[in-house]
């Protein structure tokens, strides 16, 4: 039976971290550096120091990440712990104001074997895909990866991945092991196209107005009604989000889809619910993130074979392809 530590924030992101214990956490002062990574004589420890003066990146299994003594002024002595904050997110605007994601995280006994297959995983397959000049501070490897944005009462849909201020999130550790060739690609694929697509977004938007263009009316908008229920079938034909050009549905917005059903829950973000009243196209930086993650896989053909029936996503495709390899050259 699995066993839970609760930390308690207001709740607008959940996530289900693969965690360790505080006996591995080492006393420091002020002027640590809480990203760097040592030597150690565990399997995991040592694929940890590989990556870090590899790549100069942390990939971390637990939000929290060291710990100092501090002496008071009367000599009491305190320990404080130094976490990960992926709580104060600011996710976007509204006018002038920042919207922040505060965030509860559950802390999960990790299995090693899930944590060492994750660390493999990440240098072999993600860490090949990230350019040094877009490379994240750190990777937090997740059991699982949820936003209340995209929960309902029938439950969550799981992310792939999650950028965040200081570190990114590597989600399905415990599926790692098991996954296929092409599996691990595509995983890899999408982890690295979400630390792309924030970086586009902040900084190189309009080296890819080309691509957006192809979509820029379409971006967040709503199709489908919410008061008059439909049938899957119906978004699979002139509806369905492929033939907008989308790769998937907007999935910060998983609340909007509606179903006939509430006690059927669709955990694939690939395939339709069975009864859909709507659904949120994309924004432009998710769509970015789907498109990049195709690029890296690497596997024309699949995409065409795939995708072929879609002439809108095989343009925008071919176009990423193209503006994407002038961009990395520019980096």
């Amino acid at each position: 039976m699995k066993k839970y530590s609760k930390i308690v924030f207001p709740a607008l992101l959940s996530i289900l971290l693969m965690g360790c214990g505080e006996k591995e956490l080492t006393p420091t002062h002020d002027d640590i550096d809480w990203y760097r990574v040592d030597d150690g004589t565990s399997a995991a420890q040592q694929l940890r120091y590989r990556i870090y003066t590899d790549y100069g990146t942390s990939v971390m299994y637990s939000d929290t990440i060291g710990m100092r003594v501090r002496t008071s002024l009367g000599g009491e002595q305190k320990t404080e712990y130094k976490i990960l904050d992926i709580a104060y997110m600011i996710t976007s605007r509204l006018g002038s104001v920042p919207r922040y994601f505060l965030s509860g995280a559950w802390l999960e006994e990790g299995d090693m074997t899930d944590i060492e297959a994750g660390l493999e995983f990440t240098r072999d397959y993600v860490l090949p895909l990230i350019d040094r000049s877009v490379m994240p501070l750190s990777f937090l490897l997740c059991d699982s990866i949820a936003t209340l944005q995209n929960s309902d009462v029938r439950g969550h849909h799981t992310l792939y991945a999650l950028y965040s201020l200081n570190t990114t999130l590597i989600g399905r550790l415990p599926y790692i092991e098991r996954m296929t060739e092409r599996e691990k690609k595509h995983h890899a694929g999408r982890i690295a196209g979400t630390v792309y697509a924030r970086h586009i977004i902040n900084k190189y938007e309009t080296q890819f107005e080309e691509f957006s263009a192809l979509s820029l009316s379409d971006y967040g908008v709503r199709k489908g009604t919410s008061s008059n229920y439909a049938s899957a079938s119906a978004f699979m034909g002139k509806d369905n989000w492929l033939t907008h050009g989308f790769l998937r549905f907007n999935t910060s917005s998983l609340i909007y889809l509606t179903m006939l059903q509430p006690s059927t829950v669709n955990y694939d973000l690939g395939t339709i619910d069975t009864c859909l009243a709507g659904y949120y196209c994309p924004s432009l930086e998710q769509d970015l993130a789907e498109y990049i993650a195709l690029v890296l896989v690497g596997d024309d053909q699949w995409v065409y074979n795939t995708y072929g029936s879609h002439a809108k996503v095989v343009t925008k495709y071919d176009t990423i392809k193209r503006v994407f390899a002038s961009f990395r050259e520019s980096l």
